[in-house]
């Protein structure tokens, strides 16, 4: 093997279009960690990543319908 000097990074662009969510790890009261999977615009699974809602976040989450809005903003959040 050849080093490559200096190092080189390669940048790749991912486009998600839409995820699926699964609870990982609960700890009432407390936190809820979310396993989230990420597709491209065929259905691809492309990448996954672990969420954890704590504080105000966990505090708003009254309903079930709450977690895929939760994850939405916390993609565009990290996106940035």
């Amino acid at each position: 093997m050849n080093p490559v000097e200096p190092p080189i990074t390669k940048t790749t662009t991912k486009y998600f279009n839409s995820f699926s969510v699964e609870l990982a790890i609960m700890k009432l009261n407390i936190s809820a960690t979310f396993s989230v999977k990420l597709y491209d615009a065929s259905g691809n699974y492309i990448d996954m990543m672990m969420m954890t809602m704590s504080g105000e976040d966990y505090a708003r989450w009254t309903s079930d319908d709450y977690i895929p809005v939760w994850v939405n903003e916390q993609l565009h959040k990290t996106s940035q």
